[in-house]
């Protein structure tokens, strides 16, 4: 693999400088709502609402002034599911499976129904999350297989107003974001104040890094190597 001759470190610690200023999100997001029903004293789980990201991807893009030398560290392509990703998802559907097991059934198609947005580190996280979640029955095991195909239902990203929503019917917020709120008088300031960090990191990684919200590229990268 591909070593850079900055060190990571020498490069995070010139953005940490940003850390009360700006916020970057995390690659994994968790949520969990559980209700319980007391009967007789005793608390019963009676429904669990659990969400989570994509397993671990490639980065959405390199830095140019090493491109050459990066793009083989990711031969899917980037922003694709990587091998740790999809044993993550797995040992999550196995684990939610333990877990949950009396709230989990089998699968039966009548019953269960599995959406994803239309990106493939998504659709493949949930085939290897449905992989653990749902292992075959020795009766559904006809081909000795360790799995079993569950349908997952998808739709372009242009139409999909449930689980895409930004791209299909709320363009303003992205329109008054860059067109408004980049160019206030805060982010001039914060554009003003950091400038030579932003010098550093356009050299050091040939990005054009117009404005700060641009920095998710190196933190991107850098996140996805570490």
């Amino acid at each position: 693999m591909f070593q850079r001759k900055i060190p990571l470190r020498q490069i995070a610690n010139k953005m940490t400088t940003l850390e009360n200023k700006l916020h970057f999100a995390l690659s994994t997001i968790g949520l969990l709502i559980m209700l319980f029903h007391e009967s007789s004293g005793e608390r019963q789980l009676i429904f669990v609402h659990v969400m989570w990201r994509h397993g671990a991807r490639a980065p959405l893009t390199l830095f140019p002034s090493e491109y050459d030398q990066t793009i083989q560290n990711w031969p899917n392509g980037l922003g694709e599911l990587t091998p740790l990703g999809i044993l993550q998802q797995f040992q999550l559907g196995t684990f939610l499976r333990q877990r949950y097991e009396k709230l989990i059934p089998k699968y039966k198609s009548d019953t269960i129904y599995i959406r994803s947005t239309d990106s493939n580190r998504t659709i493949m996280s949930a085939m290897a999350n449905l992989a653990g979640m749902f292992p075959p029955e020795n009766s559904q095991n006809i081909l000795n297989l360790t799995w079993q195909p569950i349908p997952i239902h998808t739709i372009p990203k242009t139409l999909d107003k449930v689980l895409d929503v930004t791209y299909s019917t709320c363009p303003y917020p992205d329109h008054v974001f860059y067109s408004e709120e980049m160019n206030s008088e805060t982010v001039r300031a914060i554009m003003d104040e950091k400038a030579p960090l932003f010098d550093f990191l356009r050299e050091r990684t040939g990005l054009e890094i117009p404005t700060f919200t641009d920095i998710f590229d190196v933190y991107d990268l850098l996140n996805c190597e570490m």
